[in-house]
């Protein structure tokens, strides 16, 4: 190898006043810098000399949602047995660099958004407790770790599922915002897949979409009766029945009895989409 340092060391001196020379060599050196690539840092490497193990001594890189999976030096995959000869072409190169490589592990994030609604986990114990009386337009994003392009589907379900059905189920790819409309009642299951293979479940609540409005039967506008008549209400999704404002409950046949009372009666059927029918 080349040399540095004082060359010449006197080690023996005669009777003769003759003294005889060794020539004295010190290894030249070299630095290992390691670039962990987001990972946590780790110190270069100094005084390393031709043959020395350049990962002697080096403990693994961790970064958070990714498997250390090695180290590179250009094109050139580093082993705990590599030398620094082995990565360079000539002695003179005074230092390499090694980058750290990852798997990614972590699966993407994503929302489903619908309005002023979104949804960004898992949900389960699902309750159809959302109403909308229009068309609704749907809107799914996602992102990954790795920065790269993430597969997003959907798929529209009347029931809940859960995350060991998903994998069956038949999705539809997303590719733009569309609409969901009545008379339906869904829950939407997104499902994200990255660059690598994570996979993630996303999910809203239970949606109602219903455009029709409340029936009342067994009185007419604009009638008068003699005897209270029987009022009997049709609707899935009933909100409240007021007569003249005051809350009516109904029996367990959808019905109540409109008793007689001076003056007009108003009857207001409600449900919870915010549909209205009045008599």
């Amino acid at each position: 190898g080349a040399c540095s340092g004082n060359p010449i060391t006197e080690i023996l001196a005669t009777e003769m006043e003759e003294k005889t020379y060794w020539a004295k060599w010190t290894p030249r050196t070299y630095t290992v810098i390691f670039d962990t690539n987001g990972g946590n840092s780790i110190s270069k490497k100094t005084d390393v000399i031709w043959d020395t193990k350049v990962l002697d001594g080096i403990a693994n890189p961790i970064k958070d949602g990714w498997e250390f999976i090695g180290w590179k030096c250009s094109d050139k995959t580093v082993s705990a047995t590599t030398t620094y000869s082995e990565l360079v072409l000539d002695e003179e190169i005074p230092y390499v660099i090694l980058s750290a490589q990852w798997k990614d592990t972590a699966a993407p994030t994503g929302e489903i958004s619908i309005g002023e609604n979104s949804w960004n986990t898992f949900l389960n114990n699902i309750t159809f407790g959302l109403f909308f009386k229009d068309t609704q337009t749907v809107t799914i994003t996602a992102s990954d770790n790795s920065g790269e392009t993430v597969k997003v589907e959907y798929l529209l379900s009347d029931k809940e599922l859960n995350e060991t059905e998903l994998p069956s189920e038949n999705f539809t790819e997303y590719n733009a915002a569309f609409s969901i409309n009545p008379e339906h009642k869904y829950v939407i299951y997104a499902k994200m897949t990255d660059a690598n293979g994570n996979v993630a479940y996303v999910n809203s609540d239970g949606i109602v979409l219903d455009a029709t409005a409340p029936v009342i039967s067994g009185i007419e506008n604009g009638k008068t009766y003699c005897e209270a008549p029987t009022v009997t209400i049709k609707e899935d999704y009933l909100e409240s029945v007021k007569v003249n404002g005051a809350n009516v409950t109904l029996d367990e046949n959808n019905q109540f009895v409109l008793n007689p009372a001076e003056g007009t009666q108003h009857v207001v059927a409600k449900d919870k989409a915010g549909n209205a029918t009045s008599v």
